[in-house]
Parts: structure tokens; sequence; C-alpha cells
């Protein structure tokens, strides 16, 4: 295999991971939602990265009424100090999921107990499993990982 096919199939396996992370979201947000009265529509969304182009799904949660609340809109792996990034928008503003791995982000710095040791420490304490995360910016260590009471919370801030 030539390195540019190699290099393709990286792009393919990388991209095809990020569409699996989105819609394990998706299965998790029914879940969540199935109690709620809410509306859940799929749209066809093509997503234009460093990867090149592709397909996904946005996802739009309305009210029993048919009122836009949220819409979660992929936007690619090209993102800065994540795996994934997935907008969530409603007429009040955007919140921002991003997929962490690995304890997320870390600072390197020099130990203090010896001048030649180099020490990785997380920005984000509460990264301890891979999943979406809501970076609040609040403070520094401001990560909390999605789950029922947080989705319904970033519905509510960016809709109400």
């Amino acid at each position: 295999m030539s390195g540019t096919e190699d290099k393709r199939e990286q792009i393919e396996q990388k991209k095809q991971l990020y569409l699996q992370r989105v819609n394990q979201l998706y299965t998790n947000v029914k879940g969540w939602l199935k109690d709620e009265k809410l509306i859940l529509v799929f749209a066809d969304l093509e997503i234009i990265d460093a990867l090149g182009s592709y397909e996904s799904s946005s996802l739009t949660v309305k009210s029993p009424t048919g009122k836009k609340l949220a819409e979660f809109q992929p936007k690619g792996t090209s993102v800065v100090l994540a795996e994934g990034l997935i907008n969530v928008e409603g007429w009040l503003g955007i919140e921002y999921l991003a997929y962490m791995i690995d304890g997320g982000p870390c600072l390197t710095k020099m130990a203090s107990d010896a001048e030649d040791k180099w020490i990785k420490e997380p920005y984000y304490s509460a990264i301890i499993v891979d999943g979406w995360y809501w970076i609040d910016g609040t403070h520094k260590d401001s990560a909390h990982r999605i789950d029922k009471e947080l989705l319904l919370k970033l519905i509510f801030h960016v809709s109400e």
C-alpha cells in the first residue's frame, strides 16, 4: 500500500470514528429524552473540515408544539484539543460539545522535584473517561460529561 493510500485510509477511519461517536450521542439523546414529550427530528448534514467532505446528520429538538429548542450540528474532527465537535444551537446562543479522550488536553510542565523531568497535568480533572463534554468556560476546570441532566440544561440554556 502506498503512502497516499495509507493516508486516505487513516482519514477515512478518523471520519468513521467521529461519525460513530456522533451516532452514539444521538442514541443516548433519544434514550434520555424518550419520556420528555419532546420531538426529535434528524436531517442530512454535510460536514466540511480538514479531512474533506462527508455526510452526517443534525438532530433538532422541538417542543411538543413544534417550536425549535436546540439543534445539534456536528462540525467535524478538526478541532483544537479534542477529537470532534458538535454545536448545540438555539435562538438564544450556541454551546459546544467536544469529544475528549485520554483525560483531555494536558499542560506539560517541569516537575518541581527534578530539573530534567517533565510531567503532564490534565487541564480538566473531570475528564476521566472518553466521551462528549461540555466546557462551560466559567473557570479553568469546567468540563462536564454529557448526561440527561446536562442535556436538558443545555437545551434550556440555548433556547430560553
